[in-house]
């Protein structure tokens, strides 16, 4: 059944969430974080999509810490809307480009809590010129859709060849819209 540790078994302690802290990044944590997308993730991002990522949107750029471990990390910059994307209006989108949590830590409400605060610290911008985030998936990885389609991302289109090395090669577009509240016209007299 599993090794007894207190009231819950080891088993049960795998599935149960983690409290992590959740903070911000900042140019101190960013090699941290370059450290952990290379240990987690099949593709390597430029120093550039870094330091877009401290200077266009660092607070939706979270990082989970357990103690003194970097354990997580969500990505994020702000990038300027284009038509070829769908997008027919002005406006910008927060593309979330990693999003990933270290194997022993998987399962255990990281990922989610990374994704929530992201979405949250944008939304908190009030900037209705940032019309929605966006990601790719890789499109063999179900697992990572349905966890996304949970933080109400769809699935918008498959861009083949997105990759450069990896197989599948095969990514999936995957849209959340930014909702919010509609502006109250002022009143004059």
């Amino acid at each position: 059944e599993g090794l007894y540790l207190g009231s819950l078994t080891s088993r049960e302690m795998d599935a149960a969430d983690l409290d992590v802290s959740l903070e911000p990044l900042h140019y101190k944590r960013l090699e941290q974080l370059r450290i952990l997308n290379a240990a987690v993730l099949p593709v390597r991002f430029p120093n550039s999509f870094y330091d877009d990522c401290v200077k266009s949107s660092s607070d939706s750029t979270v990082l989970a810490h357990l103690d003194d471990l970097l354990v997580g990390a969500v990505a994020t910059r702000v990038e300027k809307a284009s038509k070829s994307e769908g997008e027919g209006e002005q406006g910008a989108r927060l593309y979330i480009g990693s999003v990933c949590v270290l194997a022993p830590y998987r399962n255990r409400g990281i990922g989610g809590k990374l994704i929530a605060k992201c979405l949250a610290a944008a939304e908190a911008w009030g900037d209705e010129n940032i019309k929605d985030a966006y990601l790719h998936v890789q499109t063999s990885n179900e697992e990572a859709v349905k966890f996304y389609e949970k933080y109400g991302f769809v699935k918008q289109r498959v861009i083949e060849n997105y990759y450069k090395r990896i197989d599948p090669p095969h990514a999936v577009l995957m849209v959340r819209p930014f909702v919010y509240p509609p502006s109250t016209p002022s009143i004059q007299v």
